[in-house]
């Protein structure tokens, strides 16, 4: 599948001058039956091999969505029991 955005971002960061490639995710998700989509862009010092990009994005995630429950948990904000 062809990006548009993809492109423009390149030329928006190419000054970077570690900027090696950017890469687009398609993620999709289902919370209590319902199903929404996001698709993000990154910038990246990483060599433009998908499935090490795939792997750091997901890493990335791991640590952010861990992060987020412990905060939950330890202030309260969790309804579970």
């Amino acid at each position: 599948m062809e990006d548009t955005h993809i492109g423009p971002l390149f030329r928006i960061f190419s000054g970077l001058p570690e900027l090696r490639s950017v890469a687009m995710v398609e993620s999709e998700r289902c919370v209590d039956g319902k199903t929404s989509a996001q698709t993000r862009y990154y910038v990246s010092s990483l060599a433009g091999d998908a499935d090490r990009l795939l792997k750091t994005v997901r890493g990335h995630w791991e640590v952010e969505n861990t992060a987020h429950w412990t905060l939950d948990v330890s202030l309260g904000r969790t309804t579970a029991g």
